[in-house]
């Protein structure tokens, strides 16, 4: 068979360009390290690559939760039980100034001087209070860009006439109208107000003459409450009293069940875990619709009527409806009509019910769902995750506002008033030391060591949980390194493999040209 000259040059190319792709492939092994790059060089290891890589990025994201994490815990655990400046050892001055207050030779004067020095205590509490991690609120649950706590007032009164009204008002009021004793323009920063109603009433109903003092009873001034009137005025201070509540007259031989005490409090602003009392806040929906909710709500919600509903009792009326989680930037899209008069969205369903009365809704119509929830997971593992937060009045205590189960506006006293709540028992000690109450001071003082053993309690249960991302963390770890290893065998190359394979190429590139140039030199020519 005779072979052309074409033919045997196409030949030499080939092999030459075959040969140098084949050195060119393992001098890019060589400059990149690795042996896979392209998903061309090996499909199933590139498969597994990849799967490799998803995995140690996740857990690089892993352990930036768990460095944040741990540095909320720290700071909490800090706060709490760090040398001089903890809550722990704060509780420990106030301890000692209380029982300074309780013996029965300390003068009036000695224990105003005491409840000063209590007072700055108590400013001390509500900064570790409001410590912040990064900016951010490491007691005020979900609600972490939010101050935890804020100074307030309270009103101490041991009549137990007063306080069941006080209960029941809770549970009975109109929406409109203030659901507990509230204050506005607080002035009461460095003393405590004592009210005393000469005659018993209803607020709002009867005739009712007080007096009040802020100097511990060495001046008085008198006011009166008409009908319709709920505000005392405090010298600056505006005291409301819900409508009907009724007050008890002073009796000078039970005073502490028949004078009303206005010391301070904390008022908790974070978020509270009440999963199963959703706030629902109605924005155009006609008053005579009533708003029921069915499931786990675990985020915000937004509805929207997209087309108008006439008459809500009228059936077979279908309307569109749409539903946000995302504060409104998308929205998803439903159809119902008034047969099955539920509204579906993530985690269950809204209902709607007007009694049978001829009630309409107006397209654009919103109601939103604000579930209180508490918890800050962050996931330090796979299958883990860690509370970074704490919620502060179950901290704490205090006083705060939560929603009832008839969706209404309450105050609420952590832990249902016992000893445990700090700052309601140091309000209640400064009350009681600005007011000359050695009763109260030693009642105090028995609280107190409570509320000691609760928050030492508490900071154990951190520290536990530090210790559990100290676990995670060393799992992470070797994870990470494990995976990092085992990624290593598919794609890195083998140093040593690969320099006796370049040379093993070289030759052969070499060969292949040395060949084709002595091959193609010959010619018939030379032989005749």
């Amino acid at each position: 068979m005779r072979i052309s000259q074409r033919t045997m040059y196409l030949d030499h190319i080939n092999n030459m360009n075959s040969t140098l792709a084949a050195y060119m492939e393992s001098n890019m092994q060589g400059a990149s390290q690795k042996q896979i790059n392209r998903p061309s060089d090996d499909p199933a290891g590139t498969a597994r690559i990849l799967m490799y890589r998803s995995s140690l990025s996740d857990i690089g994201q892993f352990r930036r939760n768990l460095i944040t994490a741990e540095g909320w815990l720290k700071e909490a655990d800090y706060a709490l039980t760090l040398g001089d400046s903890g809550v722990t050892s704060i509780i420990s001055l106030i301890k000692e100034k209380a029982e300074q207050g309780a013996t029965g030779t300390y003068s009036d004067e000695n224990r105003l001087e005491i409840a000063r020095q209590v007072r700055e205590l108590f400013g001390s509490l509500l900064n570790l209070s409001n410590q912040r991690y990064e900016g951010k609120s490491i007691f005020c649950g979900q609600n972490y860009n939010s101050t935890a706590f804020q100074e307030g007032l309270a009103v101490d009164c041991t009549d137990p006439d007063f306080q069941a009204d006080l209960d029941l008002w809770r549970k009975v009021s109109p929406p409109n109208d203030p659901e507990w004793i509230t204050f506005s323009h607080n002035t009461l920063k460095d003393q405590t107000a004592v009210i005393r109603f000469d005659n018993a009433g209803a607020v709002g109903v009867d005739t009712l003459d007080y007096r009040y003092t802020k100097d511990g009873g060495k001046t008085w001034t008198y006011g009166t409450l008409n009908p319709g009137d709920h505000d005392i005025d405090l010298g600056g201070t505006i005291m409301t009293i819900p409508h009907e509540v009724r007050v008890p007259a002073f009796d000078p031989d039970n005073t502490a069940a028949s004078q009303l005490v206005v010391r301070p409090t904390a008022v908790y602003q974070g978020a509270v875990n009440n999963p199963d009392a959703p706030q629902i806040i109605r924005k155009y929906i006609h008053p005579d619709i009533k708003v029921a909710l069915t499931g786990v709500f675990t985020t915000d919600i937004q509805v929207r009527f997209d087309t108008e509903v006439p008459d809500w009792s009228t059936p077979g009326e279908a309307f569109a409806y749409s539903y946000s989680t995302d504060g409104g930037l998308t929205w998803t899209q439903r159809q119902s009509n008034t047969d099955d008069p539920r509204l579906v969205i993530p985690g269950g369903f809204v209902t709607l019910d007007s009694g049978g009365l001829p009630a309409g809704i107006v397209a654009g119509a919103e109601l939103t769902i604000k579930p209180q929830r508490t918890d800050l997971p962050m996931q330090v593992e796979f299958d883990y995750l860690s509370l970074a937060n704490n919620v502060g009045k179950d901290v704490f205590g205090g006083v705060y506002t939560t929603i009832d189960e008839y969706g209404r506006k309450v105050q609420m006293t952590a832990f249902d008033g016992a000893g445990m709540n700090l700052f309601e028992t140091v309000g209640k000690l400064i009350g009681a030391l600005e007011t000359n109450n050695q009763d109260g001071i030693q009642q105090a003082l028995d609280n107190l060591t409570a509320a000691d053993k609760h928050i030492t309690a508490y900071a154990a249960r951190i520290g536990g949980r530090r210790n559990a991302l100290a676990v995670a963390s060393e799992a992470l770890v070797t994870t990470r390194d494990t995976q990092q290893e085992a990624m290593g065998h598919i794609e890195d190359i083998d140093l040593t493999t690969l320099l006796v394979k370049l040379t093993q190429q070289q030759l052969a590139y070499s060969t292949v040209l040395k060949s084709s140039s002595m091959i193609m030199q010959l010619n018939l020519t030379h032989y005749i």
